[in-house]
């Protein structure tokens, strides 16, 4: 939902909005453009490395993660050459759906918290918003889960964050520019959302400014 009175982006939950029943069908996404069926697949994505690294994730919802993430991989060749036909198509709806399970357990962290704000401001889709991020997420969360981050990159077919930041930026072309002071509004913010505790090691203003610095065009 977006929240005018805090400038910034909120979700909700509860129970009663859990389907009994969910009919996915990837001849429904046919039509998306390639934009949007690569900022849905990354938003995905970003579910599924988010609640992996989140502290509220489980076993459980560790292996649904990996394997969504996995998912995901399979069909980045296709989402970077903007070919998807209907096995594509069902590859990324399957990424969302386990996508999805992982955060009912255990939220998103700061890349939702940081990226409302890209998104609130400057109409930058969700998806295509936390997939700037993801890149240097990874790097500032090493230091304290560097297996878990080593996982990621495995699934993904990579070795190094940095291998993981050239695949978002040919996924992602061309960027946006902010100056710093848009920069630090946007840690205002963000630092005062809820999921921003669920990130493993817990980021301070100054962290989210670099991570945004890193992840984004600024002005000089």
């Amino acid at each position: 939902m977006t929240d005018s009175e805090r400038q910034t982006k909120r979700s909700f939950s509860d129970v009663r909005i859990f389907p009994q029943i969910a009919f996915l069908d990837a001849r429904y996404t046919h039509t998306q453009s390639r934009a949007v069926t690569v900022n849905t697949a990354v938003d995905a994505l970003s579910h599924a490395i988010e609640g992996y690294l989140s502290k509220r994730s489980t076993a459980v919802s560790d292996c649904l993660a990996l394997e969504a993430i996995r998912s995901f991989g399979r069909a980045c060749n296709a989402l970077v050459l903007g070919e998807f036909d209907i096995s594509v198509r069902e590859e990324l709806l399957y990424t969302s759906l386990l996508g999805g399970v992982v955060i009912a357990q255990t939220g998103t962290t700061a890349v939702h918290a940081l990226g409302y704000s890209l998104t609130y401001f400057y109409q930058v889709p969700h998806g295509r918003a936390n997939g700037l991020l993801l890149g240097e997420y990874l790097r500032f969360n090493e230091p304290v889960v560097p297996q878990k981050v080593e996982a990621v990159l495995a699934a993904l077919g990579l070795k190094t964050v940095d291998e993981m930041k050239v695949l978002m930026s040919r996924l992602l072309p061309s960027r946006e520019v902010y100056s710093q002071e848009e920069l630090h509004k946007f840690v205002a913010i963000a630092s005062e959302a809820a999921n921003i505790v669920n990130t493993p090691r817990q980021p301070g203003k100054e962290d989210l400014y670099n991570l945004l610095l890193q992840s984004l065009t600024c002005k000089a």
